[in-house]
């Protein structure tokens, strides 16, 4: 019973800590967002333009690269569990094979 609640104490105040982490980093990033459209108002279109093409242009490539290797670990994972499935269906085969021929016997 105080297992369970060590457990249940340790889970809220870990929940609690990462809410706070989100909500502080949540509050600063919109901070950070009007410091910079503040900024930004004050550049002229000529600056301004191309700084936004580069930063979305940065950040799609970023984020086409986290997905790139999110489906390579994927594939590599499936790779390698399919060895194992192999392995098993090969077993699983020649079990099933061991009873045909015991039936085949018997009749």
């Amino acid at each position: 019973m105080l297992k369970s609640l060590a457990v249940n104490a340790a889970v809220t105040v870990i929940f609690l800590f990462i809410l706070f982490v989100f909500v502080y980093s949540f509050y600063w990033g919109v901070q950070l967002v009007g410091i910079v459209i503040s900024g930004a108002s004050e550049l002229s279109p000529s600056v301004y333009v191309p700084l936004v093409i580069t930063v979305l242009t940065a950040t799609l490539g970023l984020i086409a690269t986290l997905y790139t290797q999110q489906l390579i670990r994927k594939r590599e994972i499936e790779a390698s569990h399919r060895e194992r499935k192999i392995e098993l269906y090969l077993d699983f085969l020649e079990v099933m094979d061991s009873f045909v021929e015991d039936a085949e016997k018997k009749s």
